[in-house]
């Protein structure tokens, strides 16, 4: 019979070759991954994935664990201007109001400290829901354009509502209005460029954020699919804006998969506070410009557009000159390459006229005066990966609530608390505040997985007194907080964990009790259509959906 003897290689035996160079690369994941410095949470969920599925864990983490902060900072520092930064002492409020209590006070100059976001006046605000109602104000408001139009969504579907709106602009481009549109590419991974050829022949110009290519290097194809723009925001004239959580798709009117319409809502304001909004959009439309991105986008330009552009230049000053007709975000192909029609100084031509565009862009919305707004206390809020604080709305929702002394109201479709801001809802219901969250029961939510991970938070929420609502009355998509009669947040961010860290996202903090009581109303009126969850509803669990929670917990981290 044969001896069992263990297999020789060059004299070490392949076992224990295999063993030495496994602990010799989880040795090398930990010390990567503890010296980027994450929250122990999330450090701890890849450390599990790295060690304990290793070739699919390394996978996930090249593609979406690498953190690019610092890169998207230097990137931030070499820009000759950052607009949200630039416009920081325009119309703002040089001192906060003495009346405001101090708590307040103290939540105006953190933003102010963590996004350079100053407390500006609006002249009206108006909540719009259900979004049948935000549609139809924000498509009024379209008509009704003379200057400029200025549109961003993370998703914006080939649909009936998205072919509307698409004609709607097309519509005033026409007309001689300068139509600005930008899309997460992500977001609107399904929706074909040819959506927008009718909107970029009328003169509209269309960007996508963040292209995905396989062919660009893994580093830069990390960062873009990690770092997602989430942000909601239409301007008009500079005068007219709206952010909150609707994108451009039928789901909200009912005609999506599901036959009820999403609940969700838009915030419409006027006035001076409208400038945030446009300089978050402006500093974005100049991310999507920069010169790397051109020459990115350069590669996937068709024949037709590189005609136009040979005969066009590309003016992107909000002035009276007609816009361009076409945009190097609207790809009509991505098999063509820019660089087969165009000379090297050609394109570096179009490069330089685009940066001059953007030098007279950025002028102008320096050059906006004040309109002397005396309304709502306002303060537009950005975030994302390439801020100095990269979890500016998380410090400012985290403050928030631990300042809240009789409510905090809460209506978010994803519910990823990380530990920080599980332990201050703890605290805050500890402390005898109201705490009521309302996210969409399990069955309507859009993502079955994130619901799971949602419920896995239920119970310890439960034990430290706050009060949990599930929506019945189809998908929750609603995202806004309120702090006691004081202070109302409305946003495109979600409570999870990406909105927080990793997304670039936007919200606006309204202060006073005006917008206090509509937001009241709407909460009450959603929690009408709502089940509570109770201790005793969540007792006796099926063994399968306790580890199916429990999994999906453990990659809450990672959602």
């Amino acid at each position: 019979m044969f001896d069992l003897l263990p297999i020789e290689f060059d004299g070490w035996p392949v076992r224990l070759l295999l063993e030495l160079g496994f602990i010799l690369y989880a040795l090398v994941a930990a010390v990567l991954i503890i010296h980027e410095r994450r929250r122990p949470a999330a450090t701890l969920a890849w450390l599990a994935g790295l060690i304990f599925l290793p070739v699919l864990g390394v996978f996930l983490y090249l593609v979406f664990g690498r953190l690019h902060v610092r890169r998207a900072l230097r990137r931030r520092r070499r820009r000759r201007a950052n607009p949200t930064e630039a416009t920081r002492d325009q119309a703002a409020i040089e001192t906060c109001p003495e009346d405001l209590p101090e708590s307040t006070r103290g939540l105006i100059r953190l933003a102010l400290n963590t996004a350079a976001a100053p407390l500006r006046h609006a002249d009206d605000v108006r909540v719009l829901s259900p979004p049948r109602v935000a549609f139809d104000a924000m498509e009024r408001a379209i008509q009704g354009a003379r200057r400029r139009i200025h549109v961003e969504f993370y998703i914006w579907r080939d649909d009936e509502t998205g072919r509307r709106w698409v004609e709607l602009l097309r519509e005033r481009a026409q007309a001689g209005v300068l139509v600005r549109v930008l899309v997460d590419d992500v977001g609107a991974m399904g929706t074909p460029a040819r959506l927008f050829e009718p909107l970029r022949e009328a003169g509209g110009e269309v960007l996508r954020w963040g292209r995905l290519r396989l062919s660009r290097r893994l580093a830069q194809l990390r960062h873009r699919i990690n770092y997602r723009n989430h942000r909601k925001l239409l301007t008009i004239d500079g005068r007219v804006g709206f952010l909150g959580g609707v994108n451009i798709g039928d789901e909200y009117l009912g005609r999506g998969p599901t036959p009820r319409p999403w609940s969700d809502l838009q915030v419409e304001l006027t006035g001076d506070a409208v400038l945030g909004l446009d300089a978050i959009f402006y500093e974005d439309w100049v991310k999507a410009h920069e010169p790397g991105a051109l020459r990115a986008l350069a590669g996937t330009l068709s024949s037709s557009l590189t005609r136009s552009l040979r005969k066009t230049p590309l003016p992107l000053a909000d002035d009276e000159e007609a816009p361009a007709r076409d945009d190097p975000g609207s790809s009509r192909s991505l098999s063509e390459s820019l660089t087969q029609s165009l000379t090297q100084s050609q394109l570096q031509q179009q490069l330089q006229r685009k940066e001059a565009a953007l030098d007279a862009g950025l002028d102008d919305l320096l050059g906006r005066a004040r309109i002397g707004s005396t309304g709502a206390l306002v303060q537009i809020i950005p975030s994302g990966p390439d801020l100095l604080d990269t979890a500016t709305i998380a410090a400012q929702y985290l403050a928030a609530i631990a300042t809240a002394q009789r409510r905090c109201w809460i209506a978010t479709p994803y519910l990823i608390p990380d530990e920080l801001l599980k332990a201050t809802l703890q605290t805050a219901a500890l402390r005898g505040v109201d705490v009521r969250i309302l996210v969409p029961a399990a069955e309507h939510n859009d993502s079955w997985f994130v619901a799971l991970a949602a419920r896995s938070y239920f119970d310890p929420l439960l034990e430290s007194g706050c009060r949990l609502f599930e929506f019945t009355r189809g998908m929750l998509h609603s995202k806004f907080l309120i702090i006691d009669d004081r202070l109302v947040a409305i946003g495109s961010p979600n409570m999870d964990i990406r909105s927080f860290y990793l997304n670039y996202e936007v919200t606006g903090l309204f202060y006073g009790p005006e917008l206090v009581g509509v937001l009241e109303r709407e909460f009450e009126a959603e929690l009408a259509g709502s089940t509570e969850v109770t201790p005793e509803s969540r007792a006796g669990l099926p063994l399968r959906q306790q580890l199916g929670e429990s999994f999906a917990r453990l990659l809450s981290p990672l959602l």
